[in-house]
């Protein structure tokens, strides 16, 4: 580690050696990266101001977020200011190919002793070709403002558009092109302001899209007690060539309210984004939501759409267990360059598994009374229902074999997709939630098909007019409901049972546990009999034995007109 360091000082030292006054030389030195497709960037800066005290690189950050950019010195001498400029510089350009029009003809034969044939009825004029200026354009876009300069044999220099050439003449016509021409063009600086001839060494550090990281899981021998679970990180780097730079992937999000805001140093077209956010009335709305709709959003490459396809959005993990900080992983340097993707491998651990076979229900009532059940857990199930569902729908609902695993690790579990396997051999793939250190997850494994399943409702009681609601007089319904399942399975299995259901119930069998809270808008069709009753889920934790048949019930009450 100390050969390594001493390595990268007596690097940099060089390389300040090698520069010019004013010139600043920049090298990445960490990235710290995150799954919702953002990170930060660390740069090393080094350099010796000219005599006003500026050192400057051409390395200006394209999409820093707005407040992420910031220069900090690595020592006690003061950055006076830090500016983004542009400059026109020129530099060669080379030119080569066959002749496609007029225009590309005579800047070919630059030189040559040639007689123009011009539209009528002017007369052919002769003479050298000096010049063709205002430059021009690829074969498929002839460029009908550039013009020809030629050294007329009749005394004097002729500027003319090349347009207005219908035919030359020569004897050594070239009919290709081969050369090169100083054009002009924009470069982006940053300046920073110090002291006169100081040397300096700084950080320059910025929040910015366009690297991520994809968790991913395998587990081993999922028929043992104790399983082994691997982690990988897969990384996708759009932001630029990373040449031997210490990486960092974090499990969590920072919270950043601008993320979608790029910095005015970034001296992007979306610096205008920058502008409205800061001064709506100002800047106008409009023209803010068009700019960065069609700007912005180009740039940003796989950085739009921060969750990845079929996993949920990074930006809520660990807010349901209430934890708020970040995790990372230090996989030290690497080389990527940009466009480049990496498997990296992160850590393998055990962890303690038991299979369990879930049966969850979630129960809909319809205008009429009747329910729709549908598995909760599977949203295409539920959207299904919602748009009508057919004499089978009680087929949707589906007992599934989990596996419960606890993590026994110190750090969380970040969630990803997982792919179990059992002696070699491929069983399922699901998503692995975020789990906290010591903590429990579900990975569902497949559907239990030797496991059959039913649900029943058995009226009670139904009492009319005991509620006035708005307009509406409420009749209180009373019913049983009923939960069977029937093992054909050669081993005894551990089942949870949950159902949500509207209303409130009001006891269970089998020692089900009860929870009643607020109404919810997915347990009724009918707004009016939403407004007026409860939800409740009620669960239970049972032992089904092979070839045995469990029932569970419980009574719920809810008011409908």
């Amino acid at each position: 580690m100390r050969n390594a360091l001493i390595g990268l000082i007596l690097l940099l030292a060089v390389a300040a050696a090698q520069a010019q006054p004013g010139q600043l030389v920049m090298r990445t030195e960490r990235v710290i990266i995150f799954k919702n497709g953002y990170g930060l960037v660390v740069k090393n800066a080094t350099g010796i101001a000219d005599q006003f005290g500026h050192v400057a690189t051409q390395e200006v950050p394209s999409s820093a977020v707005l407040g992420s950019f910031w220069v900090i010195p690595e020592d006690d001498k003061p950055v006076r200011f830090v500016r983004a400029t542009t400059e026109s510089v020129r530099e060669p350009r080379r030119h080569a190919g066959e002749v496609a029009n007029i225009t590309q003809l005579l800047a070919a034969n630059i030189g040559q002793h040639v007689t123009l044939h011009l539209h009528h009825p002017q007369q052919p004029l002769t003479g050298t070709i000096v010049q063709v200026l205002h430059g021009w354009a690829e074969s498929s876009t002839p460029n009908t403002h550039a013009q020809v300069v030629l050294n007329s044999d009749q005394g004097g220099m002729v500027i003319m558009p090349t347009s207005a050439v219908t035919r030359l003449d020569g004897a050594n016509l070239q009919w290709s092109y081969d050369f090169e021409r100083s054009e002009p063009r924009m470069e982006k600086r940053l300046v920073i302001g110090v002291a006169p001839n100081q040397q300096v060494s700084m950080q320059i550090v910025y929040f910015t899209p366009n690297i991520r990281w994809i968790p991913t899981y395998r587990l081993d021998d999922i028929s043992q007690s104790e399983v082994n679970i691997r982690l990988q990180g897969e990384i996708l780097n759009e932001l630029e060539d990373l040449n031997g730079v210490s990486m960092s992937l974090v499990v969590g999000v920072p919270s950043f309210r601008f993320q979608d805001v790029v910095s005015p140093l970034s001296l992007e077209p979306a610096l205008f984004n920058a502008l409205v956010s800061a001064a709506p009335g100002v800047m106008g709305q409009q023209a803010y939501q068009t700019q960065f709709s069609n700007d912005y959003a180009l740039r940003a490459g796989e950085r739009r759409g921060a969750a990845v396809a079929g996993l949920p959005d990074p930006g809520e993990e660990g807010l349901a267990a209430g934890e708020h900080d970040l995790y990372v992983y230090d996989i030290g340097p690497m080389t990527l360059r940009r466009g480049d993707r990496v498997a990296v491998p992160i850590w393998s651990a055990a962890a303690p598994a038991a299979h369990i076979y879930t049966f969850d229900l979630a129960i809909k009532r319809s205008h009429s009374g009747s329910c729709t059940v549908t598995d909760k857990n599977d949203l295409r199930a539920i959207a299904s229902a919602a748009h009508g569902s057919s004499p089978l729908g009680l087929a949707a609902t589906r007992v599934w074999h989990q596996l419960d695993l606890k993590n026994t690790t110190k750090h969380p579990w970040t969630t990803g997709p997982a792919i179990a396997f059992d002696a070699g051999i491929p069983i399922a793939q699901d998503l692995l939630t975020y789990t906290s250190a010591g903590g429990n997850t579900l990975l569902p494994l497949t559907v239990a098909t030797d496991i059959r399943r039913k649900y029943d409702e058995e009226e009670l009681s139904r009492e009319p007019n005991v509620l006035r609601w708005g307009n509406h007089q409420f009749s209180r319904v009373v019913k049983r409901c009923t939960v069977t399942l029937t093992s054909y399975r050669q081993e005894r299995g551990d089942v949870r049972v949950s159902v949500a259901i509207g209303g409130k119930a009001i006891s269970a069998s089998d020692g089900g546990k009860i929870l009643v809270t607020d109404t919810h808008r997915d347990d009724w069709d009918e707004n009016t009999w939403m407004q007026v009753n409860n939800h409740s889920d009620v669960k239970w934790s049972l032992v089904i034995e092979p070839g045995k048949t469990v029932t569970v019930t419980f009574d719920v009450e809810y008011y409908l007109y």
